[in-house]
């Protein structure tokens, strides 16, 4: 073998060697990055942080509709039995006023209406026949409550009286611009022939 070819042959190998060289150090720059892509632990950690925030969300939420759906059930449950009151003339004879009616139907649903006295609102009213009960006399252009129409009027013996009950629930889990709902409850009835002092009860019905 001639000098010539002995230099280009040492001239390949070094090259060889170069990029082998070259090679292994590319490979050890990756190699924390392939270990990191085939270690799995704490896999499982990382999925629920990414379910974690709409699954608790969404348990809030159906822990909230129960709870507004009970609370919907006593307030109908206190206007129902209060409005007993007013049918046998007991409203009429125990000088009692809208605020009172408001805390004796609050009394039935205790802590499941917050703020009860000061959230629920009251419409009784008297009409001439069953065929003209309706609720556009309490209602803005909206649908909303309009406050400045509700009445206190129990009405005298045999009048058709139509008692409503409308509370402010307060919403916990927010997805909407919606901060709260109207939870609503009515009893309709004809007052009874009371003549006179028909009793004197001032408590509520659920007492």
């Amino acid at each position: 073998m001639s000098a010539g070819q002995m230099d280009q042959d040492m001239h390949q190998k070094t090259g060889r060697d170069v990029t082998m060289a070259g090679l292994n150090r590319i490979k050890h720059f990756f190699s924390p990055l392939r270990r990191f892509k085939s270690d799995e632990r704490g896999t499982t950690a990382i999925e629920f942080g990414f379910v974690a925030l709409p699954f608790f969300a969404f348990v809030f939420l159906i822990f909230e509709s129960a709870m507004a759906f009970w609370a919907g059930q006593l307030l109908e449950t206190g206007t129902e039995l209060n409005g007993r009151l007013i049918r046998t003339g007991q409203v009429n004879s125990g000088g009692i006023s809208n605020s009172d009616f408001t805390s004796m139907i609050c009394d039935c649903a205790g802590v499941l209406l917050p703020q009860c006295t000061a959230r629920l609102r009251l419409d009784v009213r008297t009409f001439p026949n069953f065929n003209s009960i309706n609720d556009d006399d309490i209602r803005d252009g909206d649908g909303n409550l309009d406050e400045t129409q509700l009445a206190f009027n129990t009405g005298s013996a045999n009048d058709i009286v139509v008692v409503r009950a409308f509370y402010n629930w307060q919403l916990f889990t927010q997805f909407s611009s919606v901060a709260s709902i109207e939870l609503s409850s009515a009893t309709i009835f004809v007052n009874e022939p009371f003549q006179g002092v028909a009793g004197n009860r001032t408590t509520s019905a659920c007492q």
